[in-house]
């Protein structure tokens, strides 16, 4: 029922799916109705590009449209255009950390939603990430338990985007 499609622009990989009669030939990203829901945005931001390919699996599997990139500039761009209303964010990327970044994601777009991906983090660092407004706080998945938790936090967080648009 639907095309998966990949589409590479300066080293950031673009997943998503897209209903057939709706492709335009371009394979742009963008939120599109099917079956009379929107699809649902989810921009995952690592450096980590095993991970970034093992989650964007995960949830274009689900059905989610999934964007994925290494590059804070891509992530920006992904928000700035509405594409994305939830990011899975790793903890570093070209020169900045994810407490610099998450001010910075917040301000492009406040609703956003965001979970923090990472493998260590501490107390401190946690508290300030979570005043800065983190949906939620995982650790890097290595086992399906991980995954399965992750996955069922981005469910969580569409749940929750979709409540504040109601």
């Amino acid at each position: 029922m639907f095309s998966h499609g990949r589409h590479r622009r300066n080293d950031t990989a673009w997943n998503f799916r897209v209903p057939p009669e709706e492709r335009d030939g371009r394979m742009k990203v963008s939120l599109k109705l099917y079956e009379g829901k929107a699809m649902q945005g989810l921009l995952i931001v690592d450096e980590d590009m095993d991970c970034r390919k093992q989650m964007a699996s995960m949830f274009i599997e689900s059905g989610y449209n999934v964007i994925v990139t290494n590059s804070v500039e891509s992530a920006l761009s992904g928000i700035l255009k509405k594409t994305a209303q939830v990011v899975l964010l790793g903890t570093k990327f070209d020169e900045f950390t994810a407490a610099e970044l998450i001010p910075l994601l917040k301000q492009c777009n406040r609703k956003l939603t965001i979970i923090l991906i990472a493998a260590g983090t501490s107390l401190p660092l946690s508290r300030k990430l979570r005043s800065e407004g983190i949906f939620y706080h995982a650790l890097k998945p290595v086992n399906a338990e991980d995954r399965e938790e992750i996955r069922q936090a981005v469910q969580c967080a569409f749940e929750s985007v979709r409540l504040q648009l109601a």
